[in-house]
């Protein structure tokens, strides 16, 4: 099977669910966000220490979600999906509040604001988190013409909060400082 189809070779992509819509609709602006923040995902994965187990396996949690994520906004008719697809739920973001909580347990309370930087880990969390911040813009907009279920964007909301959380602890555990704002 070859990898390239030449359907987009004019503008257009294809949905999940076979609409076909310009490369640049907001739909596909959504989910190619998504895409983007997978990847960082994965580099945040290679940073941090294999002795933190749950972290990674909260990073595994949430690429499988922000990739179901994806899937759901690629398909207009949801009823499309596989019987076996389990989208976004509550259940995900109780899951998220459970990571952030029990992270920030273990955390320093913030005395000012903090600017990423410190490890490359801290800075890949920060660059989740603003991708997140900016893919629930372009929801919210795309919320805004198309009906959508409103828990994807509580759970995006959520997932920024965690990555926050988790830049904060991964400076914590390597004993790094957190770089403060001061303002002048």
């Amino acid at each position: 099977m070859k990898i390239y189809t030449k359907t987009g070779d004019k503008g257009q992509s294809s949905l999940f669910s076979g609409e076909r819509v310009s490369k640049n609709h907001l739909r596909l602006q959504v989910y190619g966000e998504l895409d983007h923040l997978n990847v960082v995902v994965a580099q945040l994965g290679l940073l941090v220490p294999a002795s933190e187990k749950e972290l990674l396996a909260e990073l595994q949690f949430v690429q499988d979600r922000v990739f179901t994520a994806s899937s759901q906004l690629a398909t207009v008719d949801q009823t499309r999906l596989p019987a076996s697809f389990r989208p976004i739920a509550e259940e995900d973001i109780v899951q998220l509040e459970r990571f952030i909580d029990q992270l920030s347990e273990q955390l320093p309370v913030l005395s000012s604001f903090v600017i990423p930087g410190g490890n490359q880990a801290n800075v890949s969390a920060n660059l989740a988190r603003v991708i997140t911040r900016k893919t629930e813009r372009l929801l919210v907009e795309l919320m805004k013409q198309e009906e959508l279920p409103a828990v994807i964007l509580q759970f995006l909301n959520r997932l920024s909060d965690w990555f926050f959380t988790v830049s904060r602890f991964v400076i914590h555990i390597s004993q790094e400082q957190e770089v403060m704002w001061r303002a002048k």
